[in-house]
């Protein structure tokens, strides 16, 4: 492959001997002892407009001595850190001696290696420790990016800015900002006193599903604040008592109410923002065992529907989504849809940085969030 031509042109206005002997990538033991030093290339290589990502391979197979190979490490090391440092191209750098191994802890070329490697991690350099570990990684990244333009072309339209109202979210909150992202969710309206509450799950219909509204508590199922499958006005007042008698008076909001759904497959669905990658979506299955299951597949946002359907065929328990004992297939072009939309949600609203969708009760016909938590 060749060279940008502003390489090309750096290259024949200082060495013209070495124009068109240099191509992509550089082998600098061809242009060691010309007029070009090998740190000036790499420098007229991060500068370079026709390049977006630097792979720096540094390997010890020469029969240098000790004094020589370290200072030699030292001073490549220290370059590279600058050179990283003063672009915003990808760098990395592969590392590595085939002829050692662990046997040669003690050999001054791994020391001296080590010693590189390490300056290098501190300085946030990736470090590979072969040049197949460092492409095959390079590669990932290039297609991620590739990939994400892509998705952006295809899908250029914009996502209305959500307003947060609080580092975390409440249950109806939460489930606001998905319902305007165009997620189905099980409505939930909040209600501060009895009456209020009895009223609601009359207009709503039994069974309804009462869970409690405080700042601070995300675990409701732990401190008895969730009561299911109510069927009389009876049941709800009981339940608003123990509810309510679950946390101090001063730290509750209300009680949130909802219909009962129990009819369908439980999934999970999130979102946790990579300080690198941005959002990393989440999907598997669900319920009040997810953590004992741990059944669940990740993708890097942006997601097409592609990405999505791949995503729901990584979990593990198939036969939960293709149906059992009597259960009809769930929609899994529904969850896709979701995971594209909360793909899409994710990526138009920066400061959000954790989503929980737990569960999702998923059928044949389509699905609803039931649970919700978001973090900023």
């Amino acid at each position: 492959m060749n060279l940008p031509n502003d390489v090309q042109k750096f290259i024949a206005k200082k060495d013209s001997a070495m124009s068109g002997w240099i191509g992509n990538p550089v082998d600098f033991s061809i242009i060691s002892g010309s007029r070009i030093d090998t740190i000036e290339m790499l420098d007229v290589l991060a500068e370079s407009s026709g390049l977006d990502i630097l792979l720096s391979i540094l390997t010890e197979d020469n029969p240098f001595d000790e004094i020589f190979w370290s200072e030699f490490i030292n001073k490549e090391v220290k370059n590279y850190i600058k050179i990283a440092n003063n672009t915003s191209k990808l760098f990395a750098v592969a590392m590595g001696n085939p002829r050692l191994d662990f046997s040669d802890m003690e050999n001054w070329r791994w020391k001296a290696f080590l010693n590189g490697w390490e300056k290098l991690k501190k300085a946030g350099i990736p470090v590979f420790a072969s040049i197949k570990d460092a492409a095959n990684a390079v590669n990932k990244v290039a297609d991620f990016y590739m990939h994400k333009e892509k998705i952006t072309d295809i899908s250029p339209e914009p996502i209305q800015k959500i307003k947060i109202t609080g580092t975390i979210l409440s249950e109806i909150e939460s489930k606001q900002a998905l319902q305007d992202a165009g997620i189905s969710v099980n409505e939930t309206i909040l209600s501060k006193t009895r009456k209020e509450a009895l009223d609601l799950s009359e207009k709503i219909g039994f069974p309804v599903v009462f869970k409690i509204v405080a700042p601070g508590i995300t675990h409701k199922t732990d401190i008895g604040g969730v009561y299911l499958d109510i069927k009389t006005s009876g049941e709800a007042s009981d339940a608003y008592e123990k509810i309510t008698a679950s946390v101090p008076k001063n730290e509750l909001t209300g009680i949130a109410v909802q219909k009962m759904i129990s009819k369908g497959t439980e999934f999970v669905a999130g979102m946790s923002r990579d300080p690198q990658f941005g959002p990393m979506l989440m999907f598997g299955i669900g319920g009040s065992y997810v953590e004992i299951i741990k059944d669940v597949v990740f993708g890097i946002a942006p997601l097409d529907k592609k990405d999505a359907l791949n995503m729901i065929s990584g979990i593990k328990n198939q036969q939960i989504l293709n149906g059992f004992r009597g259960q009809e297939p769930v929609n899994r072009e529904a969850i896709a849809d979701l995971l594209v939309k909360l793909s899409k949600y994710a990526e138009s609203n920066p400061e959000i940085q954790e989503i929980d969708i737990n569960p999702i009760i998923a059928d044949s016909k389509g699905l609803v969030a039931i649970d919700a938590r978001i973090i900023k």
